[in-house]
Parts: structure tokens; sequence; C-alpha cells
């Protein structure tokens, strides 16, 4: 007695449903992709600037240092700034604007890594 094979499944079903599972990938991918590109887009929209700095609320015996930040490079890890001091009236000789003394403005700079534990 021999025993009837069972009939293989048709292609068609197959195939439909290898293309029905590629498409929803396909879809997902755009899908992600799609929202990757709107989320850069809402976060690279640009903040109002800060207002210009107000030297009447501060005290001639004030020194300040306004730091503005030019450009980020993130894969060098480098920040370009723009320094802008403006002396305390004591350090500037009044007859020829110039500085009386040596001003030094240092920035120091640290990283900060993780300790394990």
């Amino acid at each position: 007695m021999a025993i009837p094979e069972a009939p293989p499944p048709a292609p068609t079903e197959k195939r439909g449903r290898r293309t029905a599972i590629g498409f929803a990938i396909l879809l997902g991918v755009v899908v992600v992709y799609v929202l990757s590109l709107v989320g850069v887009h809402l976060l690279t929209k640009s903040a109002p600037g800060l207002p210009p700095v107000e030297l009447s609320k501060y005290q001639k015996e004030d020194t300040i240092v306004q730091l503005r930040v030019e450009e980020l490079k993130t894969v060098t890890n480098r920040l370009s700034v723009s320094v802008l001091v403006y002396p305390e009236d004591s350090l500037i000789d009044q007859n020829s604007s110039v500085l009386t003394s040596a001003l030094v403005n240092t920035l120091e700079f640290w990283s900060i890594s993780e300790s394990s534990g």
C-alpha cells in the first residue's frame, strides 16, 4: 500500500504572504525614517536670540564677560565661542581708553567621565 503524498501548498499563497511581510517591513522602515526626519527638523529650529547685555544693570566695579557660542562640532568635540569682556572702570585709563593693567581671562575645560562600580 502506497501512502498518498499531500500536495504541496500553492505557490501563490506562499508568495503572497512573503510579499505582504516584505511590504510591511518596508513600510515600517519608511515610517520610522520619516518620523526621524520630522524630529530632526523640529529640533533644529533656531530659538530666538538672547537680548543684548544691559550694562546699566551692573555697577562700574563689575567686570562682565560675555560668551557667545558660534559653532558646535560634535564629531571633533570642539566648540567655537566669541568672548567679549567689559572690564570694570578702575582697569581702564579714562584718557586713552586702554587697560591700565594686564587683564587675563582663562577658560578651563574639563571632561566628565563615568566611574564604573
